[in-house]
């Protein structure tokens, strides 16, 4: 119940023939809240700080990164309430059931740390099929090694309206729902694509670049072709890194520019 309820499906209890009520991502998230846990984690990761900061002067600022292990990270809220703390941008789930024993097998063989990208990230689109959801287009697979060659990834994109002014290019982090991978739908024409059904499933795409100044469209957009070329890039620091091609006017409106940088 607990993950069916923690990727957004309803759940029913059942012991010995009888049922014992149903649960959902919301009602977990209440029972959750009203035993305590969220209060418990809130106070004990505070405890921790203070113990840090007492001992070697780091404060919450100063932690680069922070990896959610064990089921109990996969619980609702759980990744908000520490992205709160932290930053969103610092808090990173990898193998949650295994990461720690699997780094630590592997230091101790010796084995060096591999350069590659460790989340999904894809591009916040509509849905083709129901223009009225969100859709998520896979950009940067996990296992991405880097640095990439340029123009690692390119995408042409049309408006998708007449008279659209501004096209907004949002970078989301696609975790595991509930611990398990995303599975990617395979379009017609080769891309991959990712459409969450329920709120649980909604919680794990994080949009990174919401803050971003939208890309203007002068002359505005019209019709259906093509009127952007973006080719995406990641560099040795890990950012990924945006060109954008006006395809009517024939002039670049951004070259190499950063936009988020990706773990």
């Amino acid at each position: 119940m607990k993950i069916a309820a923690s990727s957004g499906q309803t759940a029913t209890f059942s012991f010995r023939g009888r049922d014992f009520g149903t649960l959902d991502y919301h009602g977990l998230t209440g029972l959750l809240a009203e035993r305590g846990l969220y209060q418990s984690v809130q106070e004990t990761m505070e405890r921790l700080m203070a113990e840090l900061d007492e001992k070697h002067g780091l404060r919450e600022r100063d932690i680069d990164e922070v990896l959610l292990e064990g089921g109990s990270t996969l619980l609702p809220e759980i990744r908000n309430l520490l992205a709160d703390m932290f930053g969103r941008e610092k808090i990173r789930e990898w193998l949650p059931f295994e990461s720690v024993a699997r780094g630590a097998c592997l230091f101790a063989m010796g084995v060096p740390v591999e350069d590659i990208i460790y989340h999904d990230y894809a591009l916040r689109v509509a849905d083709e099929g129901d223009g009225e959801r969100v859709a998520y287009e896979l950009l940067i697979p996990r296992g991405t090694r880097y640095p990439t060659p340029d123009e690692f990834v390119v995408r042409y994109y049309a408006p998708a309206r007449d008279g659209q002014t501004a096209v907004n290019l949002l970078i989301c982090e696609v975790g595991g729902v509930a611990g398990r991978p995303v599975e990617w739908e395979v379009r017609r024409d080769g891309r991959k694509m990712f459409v969450p059904k329920t709120d649980g499933e909604h919680a794990f795409c994080i949009c990174l670049n919401e803050g971003d100044e939208a890309i203007p469209l002068n002359p505005p957009g019209q019709g259906k072709g093509a009127r952007l070329r973006v080719s995406f890039r990641i560099d040795a620091d890990r950012w990924l890194r945006m060109t954008v091609h006006d395809l009517v006017r024939k002039v670049d409106l951004k070259v190499d520019e950063p936009v988020v940088r990706l773990r």
